[in-house]
């Protein structure tokens, strides 16, 4: 009995706490604990841009406005509600709402074509419309983190929407419209120009956002307005708007894209929005102006730099450009990594030694990271065999530098051409060098005894020892600058190794039964210069010794005084100056008296890679801008 009493006691207690409960609410105790601010920044960032779940102050608007339940219920008919609420209100808090909400529903409908295409699109112009609100962005931007966040949910609309349209099988017709609730979008695309793109010229467009990347030290990129993309084209060379200078091997090329939406409409009982969608040439133009502001572009400068180098291993394609120097010298050329910007200054960077254009991509993409720098030059690799004469691949580059100019500038009226710019590295110093020197009779008369017009050899020979032994100076460089540059050769030419290297080169077969011709017993040689020498080398390796006879008569040929010369230099040790050197070049070889400015690195012989080199680069370079003015 008295076990029953009390077990109607225990009933009777939780009765009545249900009730008190039921009263009350079912919420537990407060409380305030200490948590890890990483954790606390992770959750305040969750949203539609990282995840499948809005914001939280996304998330708190729908409960503050009892939207929770249709959200789960009825998702499109709540997007159009919130449409019809912001037609109404220009509500700013519901406008971005509308924009998270329609880029989540957007994603999940993406295999339905026109419904995820026009939920981006809604997305995309709330945001448009919240950015373009009239105050200004600069005011909002520092203070108010709902003014970025907008910006990136616009960005990543249009990112989706690019990507929706590049997967049909005509992505980029001329015209189309696409319906939410009562909003129309009348959807066109822009006309290409010098600024703007035809995305169809483009083999694939790469959303920049979703290429993780590895290899560059430093990656740049602006915050802005607008989609990046990564424009790949697969064979620039064969492609008219690349042209003939361009590499053989894939293209990419940084793009923005944007959705411009022009005052609504209404007709009849619709609301009508013409909405233009633009890829921007992001190397030309990288602010535009909207509603009187001018509005920096989202731009990724160095990701499509790695989607074009992916695939290529530097070491591997130095040593075949110096071994295989006579299978590899039809790749030999200037090229560009863009198409050809008449409104820029060339810059040609000439590598070394068993090296290849790759070697200048640290430098490269920290040059271009510079916006002064990105803004009035473009740059310009040479790629040669390495294994080949000095003054054999100062002759190709000349050519190339010649037929280049012959056809982007052949009534040398460009005054950015005019305004040419040489980087060298190495032995690729060696090669610009000789681009400043008027030759005359001076290499051949000190090579040989015999009148150049006298020696008897085929037409072809004849022709070649011409262009490499007899040239003019090039009239349109400007400054040159030297790196790492062996004007007095290097120690280490000498040694068996590098003679056992040498042995290992493949030259051109048209080089080698030229070569063996002009050292026989039927041309006499210079005796001044060929004093010493057992046996004849001809080799880039050869060349590089300090009494090899190119480098006697190299020092002897003097160069352009009208042109400016600095020198870069690395010393791997404390000490700097005289008696220092890099590894492979002493500094006394590296120094020359005519340079206007030298600076020295704490480096090894890759000195182009080290920040100090490329800070003195970028110094030469807006150096070179003033003094042009």
């Amino acid at each position: 009995m008295e076990k029953s009493k009390c077990q109607c006691r225990i009933a009777a207690g939780i009765l009545l706490f249900s009730i008190v409960l039921s009263i009350t609410g079912c919420s537990g105790p407060y409380s305030a604990k200490k948590r890890d601010l990483t954790q606390l920044f992770k959750r305040r960032q969750q949203n539609a841009l990282n995840s499948d779940t809005p914001s939280q102050l996304t998330q708190q608007y729908l409960r503050l406005e009892n939207l929770t339940e249709q959200y789960k219920d009825d998702r499109v008919e709540l997007i159009k509600q919130l449409g019809r609420r912001v037609s109404e209100t220009q509500d700013l808090q519901t406008v971005r709402v509308l924009a998270e909400l329609s880029l989540l529903e957007g994603r999940k409908k993406f295999s339905r074509h026109e419904d995820a295409a026009a939920l981006y699109i809604t997305s995309a112009e709330t945001s448009f419309r919240y950015l373009m609100s009239g105050e200004e962005p600069s005011a909002r931007s520092v203070l108010d983190p709902s003014f970025r966040f907008v910006a990136e949910i616009y960005n990543a609309a249009v990112t989706e929407m690019v990507k929706l349209h590049e997967i049909q099988d005509n992505p980029w017709k001329s015209s189309g419209t696409y319906s939410v609730g009562n909003t129309v979008y009348e959807f066109t695309l822009k006309a290409p120009s010098y600024e703007v793109w035809d995305p169809v010229f483009f083999d694939e467009l790469v959303p920049a956002y979703e290429i993780k990347t590895k290899g560059l030290r430093n990656e740049y990129y602006t915050s802005g307005l607008g989609a990046p993309f990564i424009g790949v084209v697969e064979n620039p060379k064969k492609t008219l708007k690349w042209g003939e200078f361009c590499s053989d091997n894939k293209a990419g090329y940084p793009v923005t894209a944007l959705l411009l939406f022009e005052p609504a409409r209404t007709e009849g009982q619709r609301r009508h929005v013409k909405t233009e969608i633009v890829f921007y040439n992001s190397l030309t133009q990288d602010e535009i102006t909207l509603e009187n502001m001018e509005v920096p572009l989202e731009v990724d400068y160095s990701t499509p730099l790695v989607v074009q180098l992916e695939n290529i291993n530097p070491f591997t394609l130095g040593l075949s450009s110096m071994f295989k120097s006579d299978k590899k010298i039809d790749d030999a050329g200037l090229f560009l990594l863009e198409p050809y910007n008449p409104d820029k200054i060339p810059v040609v960077m000439v590598h070394g030694l068993m090296s290849s254009p790759v070697t200048w991509i640290e430098m490269f993409n920290d040059l271009r990271g510079k916006p002064e720098i990105r803004d009035r030059y473009q740059f310009w690799f040479f790629q040669y065999p390495t294994g080949l004469p000095v003054l054999y691949s100062s002759s190709i580059l000349r050519e190339n530098l010649l037929n280049i100019q012959k056809k982007l500038d052949p009534d040398l009226t460009n005054p950015n051409f005019n305004n040419m710019v040489l980087v060298g590295h190495s032995m690729g110093g060696l090669l610009s060098r000789v681009m400043m020197q008027d030759s005359g009779d001076t290499y051949w008369d000190s090579f040989f005894e015999e009148p150049f017009d006298d020696i008897q050899i085929s037409e072809s020979s004849r022709e070649m020892l011409r262009q490499a032994l007899f040239f003019e100076s090039i009239p349109f460089v400007q400054r040159m600058v030297f790196i790492s540059t062996p004007h007095r050769g290097s120690p280490i030419a000498d040694h068996w190794y590098s003679s056992m290297a040498s042995g290992m080169i493949n030259l051109p077969s048209n080089l080698v039964n030229t070569s063996q011709n002009l050292f026989s017993d039927k041309v006499k040689l210079n005796q001044q210069v060929y004093h010493n020498t057992k046996k004849i080398k001809i080799r880039s390796i050869d060349n590089l010794s300090a009494t090899s006879p190119f480098t006697i008569v190299y020092n002897q040929v003097p160069v352009r005084d009208d042109v400016v010369y600095h020198s870069i230099i690395g010393t791997r040790k404390d000490d700097t100056g005289p008696g220092s050197s890099d590894g492979i070049v002493p500094y006394e070889s590296s120094h020359i008296d005519f340079a206007v400015s030298e600076r020295l690195v704490h480096s090894g012989h890759p000195a182009q890679q080290h920040p100090d080199a490329i800070d003195e680069l970028k110094r030469i370079l807006l150096l070179h801008l003033e003094e042009s003015k």
